[in-house]
């Protein structure tokens, strides 16, 4: 009679005009009943009523009673009955254990959720599971996906067979915290599960001229390795039997709709449509008339596409894969624990500079805003041209916008001086400008070294000597080091980190972004380029946890997100992206090398995995030579046929400011301000970009910005001396 609460209720009101007298059974009834229906106030109620007429209280009682606080997400309440019912002398069972452990889940109490389990251990009681799967769940939620790892083997070893919800709930833990050898595990598991029986979802039609893939229900994880193991094994029959091994359509399943109980994933259903329109599969969304979402292929489309390089690119997105020498259990658990730590430490780091340091968009001068895109390119042509990690370029911008938030006067013939001393500084943080980069910047930047050494000695004093500068792009590398990336294999690498890599040069020169911090721009960098190629998790649980960026509709990350959503639709970064993936996919397939495209930056091995440098130029006529800061025309790409186009390194974040150091350089790009693009026969002409900007645009942006919900930052500008030389003032 529980399971249907209502009618439960009904007879309960007949036998109480009835003069029926209800007793501990009726009560325990009616608090399942109304437990069921979500009701904690008249279960409650009917508690207190079933203590004051002195009724027993049974572990069906408490049982009852813990279930409908976890319902209700009230995990406080379960735990003080649970302490109630232990004062009564009822001894709990596994059902009531079970109860509790996924009512601290509700309430994201994971370590509360552990001192109960291994108290029902001790009491005597054993796990089932139910248990198993509360637990797992509840350190999902905390971020605790290795302490849910161990829970689920623990579950193995005592014999306890796991079911399709058990897979369901470990393999989803460990593919959304993005973390590529927790990723790699959720595989293994995958695997395991199908051996026994689970996630069949590929289904023939009677007549035989249909194969679909249902991922309706299922959860990101396994619906992501679903796919996978699906498209490889049309792959696989495809090389092997031909052709005609394949029926004549095949469909993937995203939404079954009326068709199925069970609520669909939307995520699935976006990611997945997403996914492949971006990597130009042959499967098209069509009308069905028995599901909501459906995408449909032609078989012989279908082979042809499971042959070319772009499948495997599109393969590599999906489940990116480890390198063969870093795949051992023992390196993996080491890598997690390295992570987490030297990560989460540098993040620190990042919290307590973007605490005292904050940019003043209100306080940059009209010349430096219509100059800051040529200056922002000269920089990046002087730091490929001497072969500057990306990072420390990104930072001299960060120090030349500090600069701007605080001096009052920036003469346009000073600034590509004060932009080449902001550069040395940034080269030499915490040093003092020595002579030997000063030399060879300057040969860079076509200036005087010596001009350059007394004007950075100025910025110095203008700044207080506080020269530190974390950029997004170092921000963005932490990210990237958090989830693994440098133990994919080359193309894991590059499909990983080389498309926010690039946006993230083209954020430097979209002014929108200025008043947002740089840990939030790199993580709507990160976000929406996840999103754009339908890489799913878009936000990775890990990256969540370490930097608190729960929701992405608060209003800066917001801001930040509809910016770096706007940069993804830019045609020629994904143009880019997808040859070079598509590229290493034929190289890693072949064994050797491949043909270098026709364009752009050289790729140079390193030790291991490579680096993407790339080389400003500006172009006079059939000539093209360093922007040196003075002016600049456009950028071109140069690809070269070695490397990933990422390396490694260290220098995430500087030491010598009393900083974490951990690992690594990815890679640099150059600006989208491109005057053309070249992929093999694809020309992608792109707009020069525009010198003068209109200062009704700045105030627009301050509009949108405090129409947003954000308010212009306003930071305390440290004492500074009241007038430096060529041209720098300070603020009053």
């Amino acid at each position: 009679m529980c399971n249907q609460p209502r009618e439960a209720l009904a007879v309960y009101q007949e036998l109480q005009e009835s003069g029926f007298e209800a007793n501990s059974t009726t009560y325990n009834a009616l608090i399942s009943a109304y437990g069921k229906m979500g009701q904690l106030d008249r279960v409650l109620e009917v508690y207190k009523d079933m203590v004051w007429q002195g009724l027993e209280r049974s572990v069906i009682t408490y049982s009852s009673l813990i279930s409908a606080c976890e319902k209700a997400g009230r995990w406080e309440t379960a735990l003080q009955l649970f302490e109630e019912m232990q004062r009564d002398g009822c001894t709990p069972n596994t059902v009531t254990y079970n109860s509790l452990i996924t009512a601290c889940g509700q309430g994201a109490q994971c370590e509360k959720a552990q001192q109960v389990f291994e108290q029902m251990q001790e009491q005597g009681c054993t796990p089932d599971v139910v248990t198993y799967t509360a637990l797992i769940s509840t350190l999902e939620r905390g971020g605790q996906w290795q302490l849910a790892l161990e829970s689920f083997t623990e579950m193995v070893s005592r014999g306890c067979r796991p079911d399709a919800i058990v897979y369901n709930a470990i393999i989803d833990t460990l593919w959304q915290t993005g973390v590529v050898w927790a990723q790699a595990k959720a595989r293994e598991l995958y695997n395991m599960a199908v051996k026994q029986g689970h996630f069949r979802n590929e289904r023939m039609s009677p007549s035989g001229n249909r194969e679909e893939l249902n991922l309706h229900a299922l959860t990101a994880g396994v619906a992501m390795l679903s796919l996978h193991s699906w498209l490889d094994d049309i792959q696989h029959r495809v090389l092997t039997c031909g052709d005609h091994a394949l029926p004549p359509l095949l469909a993937v399943v995203t939404d079954a709709g009326n068709a199925s109980k069970e609520q669909g994933n939307f995520i699935i259903k976006e990611a997945v449509s997403t996914m492949m329109s971006f990597w130009g599969a042959p499967f098209r969304s069509v009308q069905d008339k028995t599901y909501l979402g459906v995408l449909e292929a032609q078989g012989p489309q279908l082979a042809a596409w499971a042959r070319s390089t772009a499948f495997s690119a599109q393969m590599g997105s999906l489940l990116p894969t480890l390198a063969s020498n870093q795949s051992t259990p023992q390196l993996l658990s080491s890598a997690e624990a390295t992570a987490q730590t030297q990560c989460g430490e540098a993040f620190g780091a990042v919290q307590r500079f973007e605490a005292s340091h904050n940019l003043v968009l209100q306080n940059m001068g009209l010349q430096y805003l219509q100059q800051r895109m040529s200056l922002i390119s000269g920089l990046l042509g002087a730091g490929a041209a001497l072969g500057l990690k990306d990072e420390v370029v990104h930072d001299g911008v960060l120090l030349l916008d500090r600069l701007a938030s605080i001096a009052a006067q920036m003469p346009s013939e000073v600034l590509p001086l004060v932009a080449a001393a902001a550069l040395l500084l940034a080269l030499t943080q915490g040093a003092g400008a020595s002579e030997a980069p000063a030399l060879a910047l300057a040969e860079a930047c076509g200036l005087e070294a010596q001009a350059i050494v007394d004007m950075s000695w100025r910025m110095r004093q203008l700044l207080n000597d506080d020269t530190l500068a974390i950029s997004t792009m170092r921000c963005l590398k932490v990210y990237l080091e958090r989830m693994g990336y440098r133990y994919l294999d080359k193309q894991g690498i590059y499909i990983m980190a080389g498309l926010p890599i690039m946006l993230a040069v083209e954020a430097l020169l979209d002014m929108s972004l200025l008043n947002c911090r740089p840990s939030v721009i790199a993580a709507a960098l990160l976000y929406a380029e996840r999103r754009q190629r339908g890489a799913v998790p878009f936000w990775p649980s890990m990256l969540a946890k370490m930097t608190g960026y729960q929701d992405l509709n608060a209003p800066e990350l917001a801001c930040a997100v509809r910016t770096a959503q706007k940069l993804c639709r830019k045609v020629q970064y994904t143009q880019i992206y997808k040859a070079q993936s598509t590229s290493l996919a034929t190289q890693q397939h072949s064994g050797g090398s491949t043909p270098t495209l026709a364009c752009t930056s050289v790729f140079q091995a390193a030790n291991p995995p490579g680096i993407l440098h790339t080389h400003s130029t500006q172009r006079r006529g059939n000539d093209s030579s360093s922007t040196g800061g003075r002016g600049h025309r456009g950028t071109v790409f140069r690809v070269s046929p070695v490397g990933t186009g990422i390396s490694t390194s260290t220098g995430m974040l500087r030491a010598s400011m009393s900083v974490p150091v951990t690992g690594s350089s990815v890679c640099t790009t150059s600006s989208s301000a491109l005057s053309g693009l070249s992929l093999g026969s694809v020309s992608v002409p792109v707009p020069v970009s525009n010198s003068q900007l209109d200062y009704s645009i700045l105030q627009q942006l301050q509009q949108q910005q405090l129409q947003a919900g954000m308010p212009m930052q306003l930071v305390t500008v440290m004492p500074a001396p009241s007038s430096m030389p060529l041209g720098l003032t300070a603020v009053p």
